[in-house]
């Protein structure tokens, strides 16, 4: 579990062993990708130190992680010239959190458990959906759309089966 191994909390060592579960075969090595190039960027020694202190000095550590981290997403989509994978970055950017927090963890930023999960991962959804076009509105719409297709083939069956 995990690609690369470095994440230590069993919490967040299963979250990663679950988003790198959901990945598609095919988009595995664009996965890989994604992540190595996040954490070059994370852990660059030119910027790591300046990272870290902007992180200590923060009374919410995590949503400015979390902002940061798609800002990374953002320049690695940019420079892949939009060939970047939906299907890979979007899991990609959810271990590089994950990696992220196991680093403020391990290092006393913020004791991760639980809660600072959740929430890392609703301010990363919060953050990320709608810079690649999925509004809440779009995703109400959608989740609709999806829910009345379920109820609309559930009542097929049932009149089919009567």
């Amino acid at each position: 579990m995990g690609l690369i191994n470095q994440v230590q909390s069993p919490l967040l060592k299963q979250a990663e062993g679950i988003v790198e579960k959901g990945v598609q075969p095919k988009f595995m090595d664009a996965y890989k990708r994604v992540v190595v190039a996040g954490m070059k960027v994370m852990f660059d020694k030119k910027t790591h130190k300046m990272m870290i202190e902007g992180l200590e000095d923060e009374p919410d550590p995590i949503t400015t992680g979390v902002r940061g981290l798609i800002g990374i997403l953002s320049i690695l989509y940019k420079q892949s010239r939009g060939t970047m994978p939906m299907e890979a970055m979007i899991p990609a950017g959810l271990t590089l959190m994950i990696i992220g927090l196991d680093f403020m963890d391990k290092t006393g930023i913020v004791k991760v458990g639980k809660e600072e999960l959740g929430k890392a991962t609703q301010e990363y959804l919060n953050e990320l959906l709608p810079k690649i076009g999925l509004t809440p509105e779009k995703m109400n719409t959608l989740m609709t759309n999806v829910q009345n297709a379920d109820v609309n083939k559930l009542k097929g069956m049932q009149n089919g089966a009567a």
